[in-house]
């Protein structure tokens, strides 16, 4: 919301936020790992760096998507900057959030697998290690339906909610 509603702070920020994507997470997780330790930090902070990206950029596209005809008629009828976030911006960028939630969903348990491969003593990612190495291939699936039904469970409570917090979407729309 910060970078929508501050244009110098969406301008300083918006190149680091693209940049953040170009080098690769399974670059950043060593480093990250050596910074801050076999922890829980450093995997939190992959899972962050994973996620931050497709919610923050799918609300910024909500935000200034907004019907021009009705920005134009808040500003007629005498509307404050916070009443036109607040009353159209805001409920403008529902959607495209979810959707960003949605892919962050599946993607925080790619990055949660990515730092335990990297750092961990227990969790799926060092079970689909040990078992790769092992050359056990059923448990490397194994571990693949797992992280499939994470991954589609998030993405269902995504769902859910958002079927709860949106009720003036149409049936059927996507």
């Amino acid at each position: 919301m910060m970078l929508h509603l501050i244009p110098s702070l969406r301008n300083a920020f918006y190149p680091l936020l693209i940049l953040s994507q170009n080098v690769p997470i399974i670059v950043l997780a060593p480093l990250l790992v050596i910074w801050f330790g076999f922890g829980f930090l450093p995997k939190l902070l992959i899972i962050i760096l994973v996620c931050f990206f497709p919610v923050t950029i799918a609300s910024l596209d909500g935000f200034s998507n907004v019907p021009r005809e009705l920005l134009h008629y808040m500003r007629m009828s005498g509307a404050t900057r916070f009443q036109i976030f607040a009353k159209l911006e805001l409920p403008n960028s529902l959607s495209p959030l979810f959707s960003g939630l949605k892919i962050a969903a599946t993607y925080s348990v790619m990055g949660a697998v990515i730092s335990e491969w990297l750092g961990a003593e227990k969790g799926i990612g060092v079970f689909m290690t040990l078992s790769s190495s092992a050359f056990r291939t059923d448990r490397v699936f194994i571990a693949i339906f797992i992280i499939i039904f994470f991954s589609m469970l998030l993405y269902s409570v995504i769902v859910m909610i958002e079927k709860n917090v949106i009720k003036w979407k149409v049936k059927g729309e996507k």
